[in-house]
């Protein structure tokens, strides 16, 4: 999960949007959030498209953000994470605080192989582990 995450305020115009988030981070979409932190949805590039260029200067955010993307919070497991992420019309899910609302980190595919990734590696120490434990345990004392 990153924590670290680049974020739009729903005020914000759909040209500074552009500009500043999409274009310099390279990101194809974005959380919004206001001032506190308090998640309001998801806007993407391809938003961008239902508002003509003329009137990005003057549009904000919050126009064409989607109110009902979907979220998760640190009590669902990975499953559900990876079928959100599957079945959702966005590549990146977002991870809030279920007491306040707060955009905690945002999850993607990539952190889904990580966790996979490590939990196979974990696995292979502690196969590694154990027969090590049972091969000693096999040995007569004194030898």
């Amino acid at each position: 999960m990153t924590t670290r995450i680049v974020v739009a305020k729903p005020e914000q115009t759909l040209a500074g949007f552009m500009d500043r988030h999409l274009v310099e981070h390279s990101f194809q979409e974005l959380p919004i959030v206001n001032d506190k932190g308090i998640f309001f949805g998801m806007a993407s590039l391809k938003s961008l498209k239902s508002v003509p260029r003329e009137q990005w200067e003057s549009t904000p955010v919050s126009a064409v953000m989607d109110r009902v993307a979907k979220t998760v919070c640190g009590a669902h497991s990975m499953a559900i994470v990876e079928k959100e992420l599957a079945l959702g019309h966005h590549d990146y899910l977002p991870v809030v605080d279920p007491s306040t609302d707060q955009l905690i980190g945002i999850l993607s595919s990539t952190d889904i192989m990580r966790a996979r990734q490590h939990a196979q590696d974990a696995l292979q120490t502690n196969k590694a582990k154990v027969t090590v434990i049972q091969h000693r345990k096999d040995q007569p004392i004194g030898e």
